[in-house]
């Protein structure tokens, strides 16, 4: 849908004076507009006039907020210039040539249609065009003059003043405005020969990086003041500018080496900023302890207290304070003297100061103090020995050839050694955190996992600190081994798999015991010698991985003996890893290639199938039978209307040809769908004989007698739930379930019953595989293949309650786990001749009545809610909470819904009839979809007083009947279609119509979806428009957004997927009720 502006001639009228836009009309009848580009909410043109001027739109919707020109006029003026409505006569046109493109719907319902993000064309020409408007600005000049006025009100220690200006500097008058219009990118006045003006000005590499600290001070101005209430603002005081220290160093880094005016008590002196500090500090030994001196310290003036700014000559020198020369600055001016004398423990404390004093570039060690001390690095010398069950350690530290007591800071030495005591401290904290006792001089170290975290996390560390010295008792402690572990795969026959494990040189129950500690992820395994054995190699931790998948009862000794399914499973989820591990795996690794890469194999279709397929079909014919003859399961999610229905029939006819057995294939569908595969199946695979199961019971006792005579058995979820019995002795080669969200519950007796079905292979058709939550999902692997995601227990706790917690891991490894399994395409990613899908969303408000009646109501359950949930606790009030909901839903439909003899309007009722009166009239053919058949019953008596002939399904209409309605419409025989939710969700093709309304939201967005899809899908040959209705203020804006925002749950598990309502927390469906 393109863009619509909200412009007519009363706003244009009001906008400027007839002249300006009789001009700017003609500027637009010549052709003057040149170039326009839409972005977001902006429109950006070029309008020819003696020149080229840029004009800026801001809209806000469809309404116009602001526009800008660079021409003379409006940089002088600030009014709407001719090029400005040249612009806006141009977008008037493109509403009047576009009428017949937008839905023409109420002036304040258009406002509701949802905008579309720029696309990256479109940013690019953004980027473009304010490149060309930025390139021909002027750069103007700017002077600065600082002042260190001497006196410190809140920290500032200096203060800025700046002029402005092109040929002729300006002062500037006021910091903030100046700023602040700026921002805006709105002209500030000078004086009557010069105005900055953002559209036409623009400053230089250095001064814009001034502007850019203005901005961040104009900021905190504008917090502080809305932090305080009577806060006055203190950095920008009219034309001065305050600055403490922070923001003073910051304008100097900025300066860099551009020249300021610096105002001293007697005189202005040109002066430049310069970061490299003028000074050179020796320390050296005096007769009674250490000095420094300086022979420039006092060449310069400090421009403030605490010295971060020192005048030399015309240069102020910025201070580092980060820098140990710092603090001897301020004290050599603090004592207005170059030298300071330290002496007793004062000189001691900076003798070990020395080494940091020595990182400062300005600072040197004398020759008399660099003589007598030692600065040698530290090393460490450890002897260790057998004590006990444990080990005992001798610990010495090392300076050059003099050995330092590790446990007195004392020295006796006569010279002065720094000590490095940091580094002494966090060797004697390594020992200390992995459990050594210290007795005396002497170290000790018990139990065995201490041990282990010494020997493999502390020693390599030490060694490289020193040396460390081990007695023939203890030696072979510290050679710490992995083991060599050899494994592989092979068939135990049936269903049935083994892994089999060796390590070299330890006994298969040692190895069992070795792999139990593996699987619990311990660090090492003790072996009855004595020698310890790391389990911390990456293939031991990888090996790990895949053993937690797996139950310690599936360990048996040194072998593994697992379903198919779950190798497929364990393979799938470590495939990088198992076959580096695991022998034989990339055979199976292989059987999962071909499912992701079916695409590519050469498998040719059944040449008894009457169909043309598409491409993707025939690639999702070759997924379905490279799994059914590697005898596993997968779930078929394309999009509603892709034909899952055709690629499974495909299926059946190679299930024929390779089953030797002769087994039949069994099909469960709902209830209206049955006779539709029958009827699919002799159009497209007329040569596979068919059986359908339904009836009465004993005809349907009758008709499964005759099972294995035919090719494919079909009867639905019903049927199957009461005749389990008749299907249980026979043994399919494939099981299909169509729509198989009928078994997302598995403790349904749905789920139940088809999962006692003995096959070869299961399949299950859905596009929606995951409605509520993970659960559903593994319900549904639990069918195709029982095991793959473990027992529901296990799921539950590895993936569905992290990834409903946020957990992105969690989510990530069940995407990888199950993609093989799940074929997923939409309409969008396969069918690019399919044409377009609006979707749009009208808000409207309630009658004035109506809004009594639901507020009145929602005051008054909210009170009884809170009060039931305080006694009876919120899962106890469930029902009662489902039922309010329900009837505040009926209520933004139509009040009359549940309050009987209502004689007033419903908001939505009357946007429908204008909207149907329109669509009709243009010819447009609606379905026109409701969850509550009462509202189609009084929608039907409105259609009755328009005249519009309608047809009607909802979920009791007979299966019998279904057919002929939607013939008769598709036909042309009405041109409005009502639909319940049960009647309209699935199974029909319906587009003869070009446009779907949903008059109230469904709690379930996939289950909408699959509704809208009712048009839009293989055969439409129109644009599809779908309207969503949605009464402002109320419950179902509420839910709106909360699906909005629980949408993409499913959707980063598949790819796409619904929220309902019993997946909101508590704390979600009370907020509901709040008005």
């Amino acid at each position: 849908m393109k863009r619509v502006f909200f412009i007519n001639d009363r706003i244009l009228s009001q906008l400027a004076p007839v002249a300006i836009r009789e001009r700017g009309l003609d500027y637009f009848k010549n052709g003057a507009v040149k170039k326009v580009f839409f972005v977001d909410d902006k429109v950006y043109a070029i309008v020819s006039g003696e020149k080229d001027y840029q004009v800026i739109l801001y809209f806000r919707g469809q309404h116009l907020q602001s526009a800008l020109c660079n021409c003379p006029y409006f940089t002088q003026n600030g009014e709407v210039c001719k090029h400005i409505m040249a612009v806006l006569y141009y977008l008037q046109n493109i509403n009047v040539s576009n009428k017949v493109e937008k839905v023409d719907v109420k002036e304040d319902l258009i406002k509701k249609l949802l905008q579309r993000r720029a696309n990256i064309e479109d940013r690019v020409l953004d980027e473009l065009l304010s490149f060309d408007i930025n390139k021909n600005k002027k750069i103007v000049q700017m002077n600065y003059e600082i002042e260190f006025p001497g006196h410190y009100d809140f920290n500032f220690i200096a203060v800025m003043r700046m002029k402005i200006g092109l040929e002729r500097m300006y002062s500037m008058r006021n910091y903030y405005e100046f700023t602040q219009n700026y921002l805006l990118k709105k002209p500030y006045e000078f004086g009557k020969l010069f105005t900055f003006n953002p559209l036409l000005h623009d400053f230089g590499k250095r001064d814009r990086k001034i502007m850019d600290i203005l901005l961040e001070i104009y900021r905190l101005e504008n917090s502080l003041e809305g932090v305080a209430p009577y806060y006055s603002r203190i950095f920008m005081k009219g034309k001065n500018l305050n600055l403490n220290v922070h923001f003073l160093k910051k304008i100097a880094s900025a300066l860099g080496e551009k020249g300021f005016s610096l105002c001293m008590p007697q005189k202005t002196i040109d002066a430049h900023f310069e970061f490299k500090m003028p000074f050179s500090i020796v320390v050296d030994r005096s007769e009674d302890g250490i000095y420094m001196k300086s022979g420039e310290a006092l060449d310069g003036v400090p421009l403030d207290r605490n010295c971060n700014f020192i005048l030399k000559g015309d240069t102020v020198f910025v201070t580092d304070e980060s820098d140990p020369v710092y603090p001897l600055i301020k004290g050599f001016y603090a004592k207005s003297s170059p030298e300071l004398n330290f002496s007793g423990e004062s000189s001691k404390k900076l003798f070990h100061l020395l080494p940091s004093l020595e990182k400062s570039p300005y600072i040197t060690v004398g020759q008399n103090l660099n003589a007598l001390y030692v600065k040698k690095p530290l090393k460490i010398q450890m002897h260790i020995d057998k004590y006990k069950q444990g080990i005992s350690a001798e610990l010495k530290f090392m300076y050059g050839g003099q050995q330092m007591d590790p446990f007195d800071e004392k020295s006796n030495s006569s010279y002065l050694i720094i000590r490095e005591y940091d580094k002494e401290q966090h060797v004697k904290k390594l020992l200390s955190d992995c459990g050594f006792i210290r007795k005396k001089n002497m170290l000790y170290l018990e139990n065995d996992d201490n041990i282990y975290t010494f020997i493999k996390d502390v020693v390599p560390r030490l060694a490289n600190m020193g040396d460390l010295f081990y007695s023939s008792a203890v030696k072979h402690l510290f050679s710490l081994k992995s083991p060599k572990i050899k494994s592989s795969i092979k068939s135990l026959g049936g269903n049935l798999m083994e892994i089999d494990i060796d390590m070299a040189g330890i006994d298969r129950k040692t190895a069992g015991e070795i792999l139990k500690f593996i699987r619990e992820k311990k660090r090492f395994f003790k072996l009855k010698s004595g020698e310890i054995i790391s389990l911390e190699d990456e293939n031991v931790k990888k090996l790990g991985d895949i053993l937690s998948d797996i139950s310690k009862e599936e360990i048996k000794g040194s072998s593994i003996s697992l379903s198919k399914y779950r190798m497929m499973g364990i393979l799938g989820k470590y495939r990088a890893d198992a076959p580096l591990l695991i022998e034989n795996a990339d055979s199976l690794n292989k059987v999962i290639d071909d499912i992701i890469d079916s695409r590519n194999l050469k498998i040719e279709l059944p040449r008894d199938l009457k169909a043309n397929m598409r491409e993707y079909q025939v690639t999702g014919y070759k997924w379905l039978s490279v799994l059914a003859n590697n005898g596993l399961g997968g779930i078929l999610a394309d999009d509603m209307g892709l034909g899952k229905t055709l690629q499974a029939i495909a299926l059946l006819l190679m299930a024929r040809k390779k089953n030797a057995a002769h087994e039949p294939s069994l099909v469960v569908a709902p209830s209206t769908l049955i006779y539709n595969w029958e009827s699919e199946i002799k159009k497209f695979a007329p040569s596979l004989k068919t059986l359908v199961v339904a009836g009465s019971r004993s005809a349907r006792i009758s008709l499964a007698e005759s099972i294995p005579e035919y090719d494919v058995i079909i009867t639905s979820y019903p049927l199957i739930r009461n005749d389990i019995e008749l299907y249980e002795r026979h043994k399919f080669y494939c099981c299909i379930l169509d729509e198989a969200q009928h078994i997302k519950n598995f403790e349904s007796l749905n789920a139940k019953s088809v999962k006692n079905i003995i096959s070869r292979a299961r399949f299950a058709l859905t596009g929606t595989p995951m409605e509520n939550s993970p659960g559903e999902l593994w319900s549904i692997f639990d069918f195709i293949m029982p095991g793959y995601l473990h027992s529901y227990k296990k799921f539950r706790e590895n993936y569905q309650k992290p990834i409903l917690e946020g957990n992105d891991k969690a989510l990530q490894e069940l995407r990888k786990l199950i993609a093989p399994f799940v074929l997923r395409r939409t309409k969008k990613e396969v069918l690019r001749e399919l044409p377009e899908k609006i979707e749009t969303t009208l808000t409207v408000d309630m009658t004035p009545q109506q809004k009594k009646i639901y507020q009145a109501y929602l005051m008054k359950v909210k009170e009884e809610l809170e009060e039931r949930i305080e006694e009876e606790g919120y899962e106890n009030s469930r029902m009662h909470i489902f039922s309010a909901l329900l009837r505040l839903r009926q209520l933004c439909c139509h009040p009359a819904l549940f309050i009987e003899n209502y004689k007033g309007e419903s908001g939505k009722m009357e946007l429908l009839q204008e909207l149907l009166d329109e669509l009709v009239t243009a010819g447009h053919r609606v379905l026109l979809f409701s969850q509550f058949t009462s509202m189609l019953s009084l929608i039907k008596k409105m259609l009755h007083k328009m005249n519009i002939k309608y047809a009607y399904m909802e979920g009791s209409t007979a299966v019998s009947e279904r057919k002929k309605i939607v013939s008769d419409f598709n036909n042309g025989a009405q041109k409005v279609f009502l639909l319940s939710l049960k009647a309209g969700g699935v199974g029909l093709n319906l587009t003869s119509a070009d446009t779907v309304i949903h008059f109230d939201p469904w709690w379930n967005p996939a289950a909408e979806e699959q509704a809208s899809d009712r048009a839009y899908r293989i055969g439409q040959q129109n644009n599809v428009q779908v309207f969503r209705l949605i009464t402002r203020g109320t419950i179902e804006e509420k839910i709106d957004e909360l699906q909005r925002k629980k949408k993409d749950l499913v959707g980063s598990i598949i790819t796409e997927g619904e929220v309902f309502i019993n997946s909101l927390t508590r704390e979600e469906v009370m907020e509901l009720f709040k008005s």
